[in-house]
């Protein structure tokens, strides 16, 4: 499993806190992106969570056949 954290700002971090991804536009924006490549890498989202901060916590797993 893996985890990323979608900021406010866009910004998208993996779980050891490498900026992965930078959305000029909005989080919203950042988490269809994320979205989108997770779907194509064969990758579903596991959870995902609204934190304190405004971010959003995802834990993607990889789909096995």
């Amino acid at each position: 499993m893996q985890k990323f954290h979608i900021y406010p700002n866009g910004t998208i971090e993996d779980q050891s806190g490498k900026e992965v991804f930078r959305s000029s536009v909005s989080q919203q924006d950042a988490r269809e992106v994320i979205y989108e490549t997770i779907s194509e890498n064969g990758y579903v989202v596991d959870e995902e969570w609204e934190m304190d901060d405004d971010s959003i916590e995802l834990t993607v797993k990889k789909v096995t056949q």
